[in-house]
Order: C-alpha cells, then sequence, then structure tokens
C-alpha cells in the first residue's frame, strides 16, 4: 500500500492532506522523462542508420526513404497524443448510480476483513457466468465497475486501464489506447524495416568483398543489427498484444495482472465498445494537476 492509503485507512486526514498536498503536482521530470529518452533511442536509430546509407555499397531508396518518414511521423504523433490526452479518468458523477445498486436486495456485499482491503459487492443474476465485482476506490471515494482500476502513480481511476507507462508519461486507458497502439506499431513497422534494409545492404556488399576484411561502418552496422534484433524481440510481441487489446476485451492488468480474467470472459469487443475506444472524446491532459483526498465515510448496509 501507498503512504496515501496507509493515511486513508488510519484516518489521519492532516497527513493525507500533506501527502497529497506535496505529490499533487506532476513534475516535468516525471511527465516527460520517458518520451525524452524515446526521443533519444529514435535520434540514435536514425544516426545510426544514416552514416551506414552514407557509406558506399548502402543503397539510398526514395520510395523507402518516404515510407520510413511516414512511419516515424506518425510514430511522433502517436507519442503526442498518449502524453498529452487524457487517458480517460472516471468522472464521480458517472458511477454514482453504483451507490443505489449497492442498496439493492440483489447485491451480494463482501466487507473487508481487515482495513486495508478493499469493499466489494456482486450483483446477483440468473446468469451462471463469473460475476466481475464492483470496488470501493479508498482513494478516489468511488465504486469502481468492471474495468476501471486506480493508479497509483496518477492517483486517479481510469476507465479500461490497461498500465502506466513511464516512457510516455501517462497512464493508457481508453481515450489514449489507440494512439498509443498506434505509436507501438509504427515505432515497430519503422525499426522493423530498417533493420531488414540494413541486412539487405550490409550481406549484399559483403558478397562483394572478404568477409574478414572488416571495416569502421562494418562494426557500426553489426552493432546496429544486434541492438535491432534485441529490441524487436520484445517490441513485436508487445506491439501484437496492443492490437489485440484494441480487438478485444482485454487489458494487461487483465491479462496478466493479479486479477486475471477466464479465457472464457475474453471476447472481442462490441460496437458500442469499439465505439468508446476509437471515437471517443478527446480531452487535453493538465499541465499541472492538483488533487486534495478527504475521506468520506462510505455506506455501511448491506441492503
Amino acid at each position: 500500500m501507498s503512504p496515501v492509503d496507509l493515511a486513508h485507512v488510519q484516518n489521519h486526514q492532516e497527513i493525507l492532506d500533506a501527502l497529497c498536498e506535496e505529490g499533487a503536482c506532476l513534475p516535468c521530470e516525471r511527465r516527460f522523462t520517458g518520451p525524452g529518452c524515446l526521443l533519444l533511442l529514435l535520434a540514435c536509430n536514425a544516426a545510426a542508420f544514416y552514416i551506414l546509407q552514407r557509406e558506399q555499397g548502402f543503397d539510398s531508396n526514395s520510395t523507402f526513404n518516404v515510407a520510413l518518414l511516414v512511419l516515424v511521423s506518425l510514430f511522433l504523433c502517436g507519442l503526442a497524443l498518449s502524453n498529452g490526452l487524457d487517458p480517460g479518468a472516471v468522472d464521480p458523477d458517472e458511477v454514482q448510480y453504483l451507490k443505489e445498486w449497492r442498496t439493492s436486495p440483489k447485491v451480494k456485499v463482501t466487507l473487508p476483513r481487515d482495513p486495508t482491503e478493499d469493499e466489494i459487492f456482486v450483483v446477483e443474476t440468473s446468469d451462471e457466468e463469473e460475476k466481475e465485482p464492483y470496488r470501493w476506490c479508498r482513494s478516489c471515494n468511488l465504486w469502481r465497475p468492471p474495468g476501471v482500476s486506480h493508479c497509483s502513480e496518477c492517483r486517479k481511476c481510469f476507465w479500461r486501464m490497461d498500465h502506466h507507462c513511464w516512457l510516455i508519461g501517462n497512464c493508457v486507458a481508453m481515450r489514449n489506447h489507440r494512439f498509443f497502439t498506434l505509436m507501438v506499431v509504427c515505432g515497430c513497422l519503422a525499426w522493423t524495416s530498417v533493420l531488414v534494409k540494413t541486412l539487405w545492404d550490409f550481406f549484399l556488399e559483403e558478397t562483394h568483398r572478404n568477409f574478414l576484411e572488416f571495416e569502421w561502418f562494418d562494426i557500426i552496422a553489426v552493432l546496429f543489427i544486434v541492438w535491432s534484433l534485441l529490441g524487436l524481440a520484445f517490441l513485436v510481441p508487445f506491439s501484437l498484444f496492443h492490437v489485440s487489446a484494441l480487438l478485444c476485451n482485454i487489458t494487461s492488468k487483465n491479462a496478466c495482472g493479479h486479477r486475471r480474467i477466464s479465457w472464457t470472459s475474453r471476447r472481442m469487443n462490441g460496437f458500442e465498445e469499439y465505439d468508446q475506444i476509437f471515437c471517443g472524446p478527446l480531452q487535453m491532459r493538465p499541465c499541472q494537476e492538483h488533487r486534495s483526498i478527504h475521506m468520506q465515510p462510505r455506506e455501511t448496509t448491506n441492503g
């Protein structure tokens, strides 16, 4: 548990206010360090590719360069939008109806065994499907529907939260997941294209001379090829997963986290879900967010 959660559980409002005031602002280093590292990686790869393309024997193709420029531009747009947009913070008014649901006679409430656990309730239905619980968020003072998760870094609950990504300086959730996936896929395609062209030009050049006669740009080419293979070994499956996450009702949390959903619950998204993911409203994320948390008593009746 975070210090904020502990202060909340033990009813120390002054400590809670001090902690919230201390970490309320999103400092520039926390928001822009990750994107800066991505841009540095892009610059290093671009510099290595540029050096190799200037050497004799490495063919420079204008069509390839234009396609690569388009992919890199889409990568940068995806990065900017992933960082700058609100991922989909939950407004308490949007989940106000859950307070009424909790008092329904069809609700089964599970009270926490110790104060550090979240209270949950499940709506009893005639279906025999696995029912996902509704959980109480102590930090945001609201009931979380299934698919909503709380980020301890951003101190907010987000709709269809996937994970908090340090490299984009933001959470990945319902309203920016499409742009995050665009960034990852375009970066993967651009890097793969550069690797394939470097491999082709390098081995084509080496067929015209002795492999043992290495020159300085040969060392750069070999290092770049090895580094690219290592990077793409992670990036390719990562890209495929997030493409499938947009198409299906899965996220990193329910696929790999401690609250996994069963395989029988995994399916293709419906039309309404696609509309929310791909056509949802865009709202810019504020440069600084001031957030204070005040403890409120939650309901204790079981309905």
